[in-house]
């Protein structure tokens, strides 16, 4: 990101460091000592008491009939009220869920090139630098009361500058972005920033190629950035809500499939890989859902997950007990990447099985 203000040019650049599992930020000015900024925590939301039952969500509903010992001591969102501290160079957090015994950290660094760094009650206040790169991590955290922010603010304080985290993490992403190339007859069409091509392809009367090849690269950026422990969830990782619509779960009639659908033309092992770790997590309650609503073996998949479990809890006006096709669907992507990549070891090992279960399911149904 680029702006100008006061006659100088200011610029932020942000990235995930693949080797180093930080989020990076750099920023810098065409001038020296004219950097001023603040940085604190803040919560996005205004914790509130929920009591009354006629005006409160599904999921608050839901979280009455499960824990009515707790109800009246919890706040919405269920979380804690923060741990949030400011020292020179560091801001760190700590949030504990209500209802389990799990929560998250937050470490952040702030590296000042020149000027004066203070703190400023939960705030850290950088005057006159040159250049300001911040380090910052999330951390899950279960048990809560094993905090990792000690450890964590030793790692960070270990790491090399921006630039030499970007030089590490640069070849590793761009192998992954580079498997798969879209290059379409651009004859006639000029090239251009994001904002160009927008206000270009307004005024055409079909599309413009360069356009459709930069949504192309952002589908795959989309995908290989958010490939990790889990597969891209339904709302995306960077939709910016405390609480995002069907609280940002994986929805699996349909919406999973469609986040992974270019995983396999794309050649993203990594990607697929992701999507079957989530599945293998899940598939024991699979069975679990057979045996308790059909009485049989095999699977019967579930049509939402946080990603941790997997029962049978949709039932009445949407019948996601009836899904029987639900695992066979789950598994085909899974199924087509061996067609692709002719990977015997991942189909025997960890497909196969599955497979296998699944026709348990279908002789029954």
């Amino acid at each position: 990101m680029r702006w100008n203000a006061e006659d100088t040019q200011y610029s932020r650049t942000s990235f995930v460091s693949r080797t180093d599992n930080i989020i990076a930020t750099k920023i810098e000015s065409d001038k020296e000592k004219n950097i001023n900024i603040s940085l604190e925590l803040t919560q996005l939301f205004t914790p509130k008491k929920v009591k009354n039952i006629d005006k409160i969500s599904n999921i608050e509903k839901n979280v009455k009939m499960l824990f009515p010992d707790k109800w009246e001591d919890l706040n919405t969102p269920f979380i804690e009220e923060t741990e949030n501290k400011a020292e020179v160079n560091w801001l760190t957090l700590r949030r504990k869920y209500q209802l389990a015994d799990r929560g998250y950290e937050v470490v952040i660094n702030v590296k000042n090139q020149g000027g004066i760094v203070s703190n400023k009650g939960n705030r850290i206040v950088v005057k006159e630098a040159d250049k300001v790169e911040v380090y910052a991590k999330v951390i899950p955290i279960e048990p809560f009361s094993e905090s990792a922010i000690a450890f964590e603010k030793k790692a960070i304080n270990d790491l090399p500058s921006y630039d030499v985290l970007m030089k590490k993490h640069a070849p590793i992403h761009a192998k992954m972005f580079n498997r798969v190339t879209l290059n379409l007859d651009k004859t006639g069409f000029a090239d251009g920033t994001n904002e160009t091509l927008i206000a270009g392809q307004k005024e055409e009367g079909k599309i413009n190629p360069y356009l459709l090849e930069k949504v192309f690269n952002m589908g795959l950026y989309g995908l290989i950035s958010s490939s990790g422990k889990n597969p891209p969830n339904l709302m995306g990782i960077w939709n910016g809500k405390w609480r995002p619509s069907w609280s940002g779960d994986f929805t699996l009639d349909a919406n999973i499939n469609l986040q992974i659908s270019a995983a396999n033309l794309a050649n993203q092992k990594e990607a697929m890989d992701s999507y079957m770790n989530l599945l293998e997590r899940i598939a024991p309650d699979w069975e679990v859902n057979a045996k308790n609503l059909y009485g049989c073996r095999g699977y019967l998949s579930g049509v939402r997950t946080s990603g941790r479990h997997n029962y049978q809890t949709h039932f009445g006006n949407w019948p996601g007990n009836y899904w029987t096709a639900g695992a066979p669907w789950l598994l085909f992507p899974c199924y087509e990447y061996y067609l692709c990549t002719g990977d015997k070891d991942f189909m025997l090992n960890r497909l196969y099985p599955m497979l296998k279960k699944q026709l348990y399911s279908m002789k029954i149904f």
